[in-house]
């Protein structure tokens, strides 16, 4: 950690004196991460335990890593059928990456 470690004390919101003397910056974007993990097979698990993209608070995570893809050579595939979009039906990929219409900050 940028402190050495040391708890900081004080509001999460600005900048507080670590126990070490140093000054830890505000939490942010560029220092805080929650990252939230999404499986594409969550949509097959029998209610009430099924899950899709929209059911994620894109105010929760910073940060969703989806998964899964197949890597063939150098370049990303689609692992199901549905992960990408096609005409008729929005993909798995697109409906969460379309979570960032209400948290433009989320990566």
């Amino acid at each position: 950690p940028q402190n050495g470690g040391a708890a900081c004390q004080g509001e999460a919101s600005e900048e507080r004196q670590c126990d070490s003397g140093v000054t830890c910056p505000a939490p942010d974007s560029r220092t805080y991460r929650r990252v939230c993990y999404h499986t594409n097979w969550s949509q097959y698990r029998a209610v009430p335990a099924r899950f899709f993209p929209e059911d994620i608070d894109p105010w929760l995570c910073t940060h969703i890593m989806y998964a899964f893809a197949v890597l063939e050579g150098n370049r990303l595939k689609a692992y199901e059928a549905n992960d990408e979009s096609t005409p008729s039906v929005t993909g798995m990929y697109e409906r969460t990456h379309n979570l960032k219409n209400s948290n433009a900050d989320l990566k």
